[in-house]
This record gives C-alpha cells, structure tokens and sequence, in this order.
C-alpha cells in the first residue's frame, strides 16, 4: 500500500512550491508564500494525497504548465516559445494523469490565442508559440494515442467525461 501512495504524497509535498510559482507572477511574494500554503492544506487536497489517485500530481503538472505560461507572457520574444514548449510538456504529463487535461490543453491554447488578441505577441508569434505548445504536449502524449490505437483500434478507447458522478453525490463524498 505505501508504494502506491508514494507518488501522491511525493507530488503533494511539492504542492506548495508549484502554487507558489503560479502566485508570485500575480500578487507579492511574501502574499504569494502564504496563499500557497494555504491553498496546499486545504481538505480535498489533503484527502487525496492520503489515496492512490491522480489528483495530486495532475495539480502538480498543470500548476507548473500555469507557471510556463506565465513566464512566456513576462518574457521577450526570444524565450516565449521555450517557455511555451516546457508548459506542453508539462500539460501532456498532466493529460497522461486525468482526461480532464483536455480542458488545460484548451484554457492555454486559448491563453495563447488571447496574447495575440491582446497583442502580446504577434500572429507569427502565436503560431510560433502554438506549435512548440503542441509539440511539448505532444512528446508525451502521442506515444500514449498510438498505443492505444495499436491495443484498441481507437485513439482514445475512454469514454469522456471521465465520470457520471454528480455534483451533490461528490460533495457529499468531501463532506464525511
């Protein structure tokens, strides 16, 4: 049993860390420490990280694509698309974890879109950015799609949603 729970605890002690390194590109720092602690103890993160799930090291992952993103807004051109390849990666490690990775991989594709609107980076910029994003998620995750072809003649065999839980029955589950 402490095998299987030694990647949530392990991702959950670097929890505040990620949160920190999100935080700080949007408040102070000494701001930023606190609300990450804060953040990292709170009960259903604290819940999780005592179970062999997902959760924890997909918070993990899609924190630290977050902070990517972050850095390639604040960074000059030059960097941008580094800053944006590492943020793929570190999405296609979280959808590897959780099909609920789709949705980060379109809240930062449209973070994206959004900085051109915004003109924080130019349409060759954005397409630029967009690729080295696609292809850091894709380092990881096209591996996973071709095998599951291979195994199951489907790109993805899961049905999506992940779950038919309700929301009443997983509060009622985070309330015991």
């Amino acid at each position: 049993i402490s095998a299987a729970l030694f990647i949530p605890r392990f991702f959950f002690l670097l929890l505040p860390i990620a949160f920190f390194l999100v935080f700080k590109h949007m408040m102070p720092k000494k701001l930023a420490m606190i609300t990450a602690a804060i953040c990292s103890f709170m009960f259903p993160y604290l819940r999780c990280a005592l179970m062999a799930w997902s959760d924890i090291p997909f918070l993990f992952f899609s924190l630290i694509s977050f902070f990517f993103v972050f850095k390639a807004i604040k960074a000059g051109s030059r960097e941008q698309w580094i800053y944006c390849f590492w943020s793929g990666i570190f999405t296609g490690c979280a959808l590897l974890l959780r099909n609920v990775g789709y949705a980060l991989v379109f809240s930062i594709g449209s973070g994206l879109i959004i900085m051109a609107l915004l003109k924080i980076v130019s349409i060759k910029k954005l397409i630029q950015n967009g690729l080295m994003y696609a292809l850091g998620v894709l380092i990881f995750f096209a591996p996973y799609l071709v095998r599951n072809y291979i195994v199951f003649g489907a790109v993805n065999p899961f049905r999506l949603p992940p779950a038919n839980v309700t929301v009443r029955e997983n509060l009622a589950d985070y309330s015991h």
